[in-house]
């Protein structure tokens, strides 16, 4: 089996029983034609399918396997990767693109799809020709490499290669049939939203990436963050006695990241162990920090013959923690977006509240989707669709088929030619 080998059976019906009498008919079906190949079995049955309103999806790389679980499905059997729901038909569905800042990242993150994938590999390429002029360095030969050296934890090598994986994986949704209604930007992310939603082109982006990049080096080494399971009132009251610290993140109600001098941070750190407050050590450059503060002027600077388009879908600033038009995405906005609080938590509320319904973490990893989730607890919010992109230590293309699933079983369109192609 390789990683290409998986892919997606979809089957629907007017009624769970129908949908279950169709499972083992084409159980049947898949017994007979047990040489035919696992991809031409499934492009040749959702070729003939009409949707309707219940719908079951299963992944898998072989169709003895498909035939497997179609049987355990027919008679009410749970088994791994077969997902079953109704599509929406009262709701609208509202998608929603969200990109991680640092700490998505991993060594081989997406290496399945550039080998396989051409939509994916063609994106990859096309950003490491917009960044090679700025960084001097092929952004795929440092994405390629698989053993970790001293400069995988420069913000000069991993921003640009989350920033091409976010990309890369924007086209292959794309590709699939699935894109954005509107688009949210994690700190560094948010150069990946602007560009996704036409507010800055590749070049442009580029180039934010590479003096935001170079700035973050400067800093590197002479501070660290750490995410703390404390509200923002409760983190703020902690340092608020402790110098040069900054609350850089609110991912949700109760995970906030702060940023700042090292020793100061580790005094906390070791105050909240004693109280068992749980807590995670980040970076060991402190973005979002008083750090930052006397390069933010020349950084503007650099970027001062930039010209923010309006944005074709909807973006929600974490800078402002509202949603603007995208023309507002000035050389002074990208000074805010490196040193302000990100606003994330507040933002993807604003989102919700305005209807949007299915979120998609277009990331190597979802370091997101789980503060999402957390919110939503406290806020008793069970219609949303929350999916990855890729997982790490997991089959990319695996990865990515089961998100597929979960969106069209809630109602998604998606272009099915790709899929099989």
């Amino acid at each position: 089996m390789t990683h290409n080998d998986f892919q997606v059976f979809i089957l629907s019906a007017a009624s769970p029983s129908a949908l279950n009498q169709r499972a083992y008919l084409f159980s049947m079906l898949a017994q007979k034609r047990k040489n035919t190949p696992l991809r031409e079995f499934c492009k040749n049955v959702v070729q003939h399918q009409t949707f309707e309103k219940y719908r079951c999806a299963i992944i898998v790389s072989s169709l003895s396997e498909l035939t497997d679980a179609l049987d355990k499905f027919a008679q009410n059997q749970k088994r791994p990767f077969i997902l079953q729901g109704a599509a929406s038909q009262s709701t609208a569905l509202k998608t929603l693109w969200i990109f991680s800042g640092l700490g998505s990242q991993y060594i081989g993150m997406g290496h399945q799809l550039y080998d396989s994938s051409t939509v994916f590999r063609s994106a990859m390429e096309a950003c490491d020709a917009a960044l090679a002029p700025h960084f001097n360095v092929s952004t795929i030969d440092e994405y390629l490499k698989t053993q970790a050296d001293d400069r995988n934890s420069s913000p000069m090598v991993i921003q640009p290669m989350i920033f091409s994986v976010q990309v890369a994986l924007a086209a292959v949704w794309k590709h699939w049939g699935i894109s954005p209604n509107a688009v949210i930007g994690h700190s560094m992310g948010e150069v990946t939203a602007a560009h996704i939603a036409d507010v800055i082109d590749l070049d442009t982006a580029a180039r934010i990436l590479f003096e935001r990049s170079r700035v973050l080096e400067k800093i590197k080494g002479q501070g660290m963050m750490a995410s703390i399971a404390l509200n923002r009132p409760d983190t703020e009251a902690q340092i608020s006695q402790l110098p040069n610290v900054s609350v850089a993140a609110i991912n949700s109600k109760s995970d906030t990241v702060i940023s700042g001098d090292t020793n100061n941070i580790k005094q906390l750190l070791n105050t909240l162990s004693e109280e068992t407050v749980k807590f995670t050590r980040l970076a060991d450059t402190p973005g979002h920090s008083e750090f930052l503060d006397e390069f933010i002027g020349s950084f503007q600077s650099s970027l001062s013959d930039i010209i923010p388009q309006n944005a074709r879908v909807d973006f929600y600033s974490t800078v402002e923690g509202s949603l603007v038009c995208g023309s507002e995405l000035t050389p002074e906005y990208w000074g805010k977006n490196l040193r302000r609080t990100v606003e994330f938590s507040d933002t993807i509320k604003m989102a919700i509240e305005n209807g949007y319904n299915s979120i998609s973490e277009v990331s190597p990893q979802p370091i997101l989707l789980p503060s999402i989730e957390g919110d939503l607890r406290s806020i008793a919010k069970t219609d949303l669709r929350l999916v990855p992109s890729l997982r790490r230590n997991k089959s990319d293309r695996q990865s990515m088929l089961i998100s597929l699933a979960k969106l069209f079983i809630a109602g998604h369109k998606v272009d099915w030619e790709n899929i099989y192609s």
